[in-house]
């Protein structure tokens, strides 16, 4: 290990049982139809992100094209110069990184965001009575991940041909001995039946059952995530599958927000970064589920 290496500034995150909501400064959160998850933190950076400055730079872009005045045109026109500026300041030159990654299991970050994102997406457009899980299976069994994908995307112009205002989200799982099945979660699709389905899979078995959203987790299993090919995605959606909102408040809004819910889960963790021998904490968060 080279002497650069070994000054390379290391980050982690420990445990931290006795955070508390009050001794926060601010919280995100997002709300779902069920339950709020949220995010509370002791330290909220003070400066922006590119992207956070470059999204204000295509408003103000934008809003230039309508500006009723030369006053207020000139106006725009600095706060654009200005922004641009801020942009160029924040740059970073980076080398290019060498993919090296077989498996999508190399990068646990990416995965756990990925999983994330999942389960966020189920919860906030599949906590409906008439929602379904489907499971779609080969007879003769598929260890291609490209073939599983291929053959979806069949089964799916078919379904979308017969229900307009379907909703789903569909996630390619192997079973343990690394062959594909299909979950595929539904709403909108009034009428439909397991020997339709079956017709229009024509790849083997379906099974047809209700969803019930408190069972989300269960599509990110960990433990199978080695057989998922680089930069393999987990999931594929519709277009009406929408995102939650990330909404940010100060804690004394939050608790109003919360008052009167049951808080059924709460985690503080501690980010630490270890530079030259030396440690310093850097944030810490607490994790919070309330129920509604």
């Amino acid at each position: 290990m080279t002497e650069k290496e070994e000054n390379k500034p290391v980050y982690y995150c420990i445990p931290n049982k006795t955070l508390k909501l009050d001794d926060c400064d601010s919280v995100s959160f997002f709300e779902f139809p069920t339950h709020i998850e949220s995010t509370s933190r002791t330290y909220t950076r003070h400066f922006r992100t590119k992207k956070e400055i470059q999204n204000e730079l295509n408003y103000w872009k934008k809003r230039k094209r309508y500006a009723l005045n030369e006053e207020q045109e000139k106006e725009i026109a600095e706060k654009i110069i200005a922004l641009e500026k801020e942009l160029q300041e924040r740059k970073q030159i980076h080398k290019p990184r060498k993919k090296t990654a077989t498996t999508r299991i190399t990068n646990i970050t990416s995965l756990e965001r990925s999983k994330k994102r999942l389960v966020h997406l189920l919860y906030n457009n599949f906590a409906v009575p008439f929602a379904l899980h489907i499971t779609l299976t080969y007879a003769k069994k598929k260890y291609s991940y490209s073939t599983v994908c291929k053959d979806f995307s069949k089964f799916r112009k078919k379904l979308c041909y017969r229900f307009k205002k379907v909703a789903f989200i569909a996630i390619y799982e192997p079973h343990e001995d690394s062959s594909w099945h299909i979950h595929l979660i539904l709403k909108n699709c009034k009428g439909v039946k397991r020997v339709l389905l079956e017709n229009l899979w024509q790849k083997g078995r379906v099974d047809l059952e209700r969803f019930n959203v408190e069972a989300s987790p269960y599509f990110c299993k960990s433990e199978r995530l080695e057989s998922y090919p680089v930069n393999a995605r987990l999931y594929t959606k519709s277009k009406n599958v929408r995102p939650p909102v990330e909404q940010k408040t100060d804690i004394q809004s939050f608790k109003r927000k919360v008052n009167g819910m049951n808080c059924i889960s709460q985690e503080g963790k501690r980010l630490v970064v270890e530079e030259k021998g030396k440690k310093r904490v850097l944030n810490n968060f607490l994790f919070q589920k309330y129920t509604k």
